[in-house]
């Protein structure tokens, strides 16, 4: 099963000495292309040294801890970025080292990304997106993506595009698939690498995501994706993406 990416910010730069990150669990990953510096990770199961010209695909709803030493700050080519299905249930670490064809699609990447963190919502190149679809193609040749092999998991996916952030039934969506709802809830969670509940969540909030990028009102992006209640949503999407509405809107349109 092919993925779809949609790229919400990236950036090719060198860090400022105070960066560093703690990442409860957000509905997007971080994919790092290292170029230099001295940069670490800490993950639940182990700490590791980000390691010059390697990949570094962090998965999305998982804890870690970035960091640097300031004085040999990070330089890097990142990306924020929402996948169908997720990427990866765990940390990806990939290295270029004999792989001329992945690092030549790490370089079109260089070539369609600017230097500075910003908002690419309307300004990105319309080829950012293809171009990593194809990197992940390439990268997933050699790595432990996350795949969809089970047909009918494939064909729920696809049910839950269309629904475009609108709730489907798990009875509906067992009865698409052709199982009894607990089994399908196995399989679906065996495929995809989270429950059917997590995943509708995940797709609300990707749509909710796009929708602040066009400046919708909060009102507005709440009750496009199901919410009668503003303060519900909220919550709900702060604890999904570790910000609120208002501040994610503010610091990817306003300040980038």
């Amino acid at each position: 099963m092919a993925f779809e990416i949609s790229v919400l910010a990236s950036g090719s730069i060198v860090c400022q000495p105070d960066w560093g990150m703690s990442v409860t669990g957000c509905q997007y990953h971080r994919l790092y292309i290292k170029r230099a510096g001295k940069a670490y990770c800490s993950l639940p199961e182990t700490t590791l040294t980000l390691e010059d010209e390697t990949v570094y695909l962090f998965p999305a709803f998982s804890p870690y801890k970035l960091w640097q030493d300031p004085e040999h700050p990070l330089e890097v080519l990142w990306f924020h970025l929402v996948s169908m299905p997720v990427l990866t249930r765990g940390l990806v670490v990939h290295s270029f080292q004999n792989k001329p064809t992945l690092r030549s699609a790490a370089d079109l990447l260089e070539r369609l990304v600017p230097y500075t963190w910003q908002d690419l919502d309307g300004t990105k190149d319309p080829l950012l997106e293809p171009a990593l679809e194809l990197f992940f193609e390439l990268l997933g040749r050699e790595t432990a993506l996350q795949r969809c092999h089970d047909p009918r998991v494939a064909l729920v996916l696809g049910r839950l595009l269309e629904a475009d952030g609108g709730w489907v039934p798990m009875e509906a969506l067992a009865s698409s698939a052709g199982m009894e709802p607990h089994y399908f809830s196995r399989v679906f969670h065996r495929e995809v690498g989270l429950t059917v509940k997590e995943y509708q969540l995940h797709l609300r909030m990707k749509k909710a995501l796009g929708l602040l990028r066009q400046e919708k009102k909060v009102a507005e992006v709440a009750e496009a994706v199901g919410y009668q209640d503003e303060k519900a949503f909220s919550r709900a999407f702060h604890n999904a993406i570790g910000t609120t509405p208002s501040e994610y809107r503010k610091r990817y349109l306003l300040q980038l």
